[in-house]
This record gives structure tokens, sequence and C-alpha cells, in this order.
């Protein structure tokens, strides 16, 4: 939860420990660890289209959003 409330916000990283009951440190260990496991998953989980044609019918449906091929919006709940 720590990690995307700092993600989501602009607070610095005190005041989101401070917000979430833990030391800066810890913090740092929590945002680098869930930044490594996504890290991983980057190649598997986000593809780019090769074929032009299909970039393009993507970005068709993103028009009111210019140079956007597309987005990724699942996130899992565990």
């Amino acid at each position: 939860m720590c990690f995307l409330w700092l993600m989501g916000n602009t607070e610095s990283l005190q005041s989101v420990a401070d917000r979430f009951g833990m030391s800066k440190s810890t913090l740092h260990l929590c945002i680098t660890n869930v930044d490594d496991a996504l890290f991983q998953l980057v190649p598997q989980e986000l593809v780019f289209p090769k074929d032009v044609s299909v970039t393009h019918a993507i970005s068709t449906t993103f028009d009111r959003f210019p140079s956007v091929t597309g987005c990724f919006a699942t996130i899992p709940y565990y």
C-alpha cells in the first residue's frame, strides 16, 4: 500500500513513512522490493505491437490522447 501511495501522490518519503508508521529506511526497502518485482514482470506483461497497422488500430481508441498507443491497467487484487 505504501508503494501505491508514494507513486500516486506528491508526498515526500518522510511524509509517507509517517503516514504508514514506518521508518524512512523501511519504506525505502519496501519501495525497492516492489519496484524490483515489477521490473521482473515487465518483459512478460508489457508487450508492444510489432505490426504498424495494429499500433494504428490501438492508437485510434485513444484519439483524445495524442501519441498514446495504449495503456496497461490491470492490477491483480490479492
